[in-house]
């Protein structure tokens, strides 16, 4: 989850939404690290979410399934 809104960088500009796609921010947070804890902060995130109104996505955690093994 990320924090909605307009960053410049030291070296880039995004703009995040709800359209602005995961490999996107992770590039700009990859060239601008001094960002990432401001933008990926849990705590602003729900702030931010419950202002407008919104549900938190649901993350889903993969797991390895270990199935049987032929010996």
């Amino acid at each position: 989850m990320y924090l909605f809104g307009n960053y410049e960088g030291s070296k880039s500009k995004l703009i995040v939404d709800a359209k602005t796609k995961k490999t996107e921010i992770e590039k700009f947070l990859k060239d601008n690290p001094e960002l990432k804890s401001y933008i990926t902060n849990k705590e602003k995130v729900i702030a931010q979410y419950k202002l407008m109104g919104l549900e938190l996505p649901k993350v889903e955690i993969k797991t390895k399934k270990s199935g049987s093994k032929k010996r």
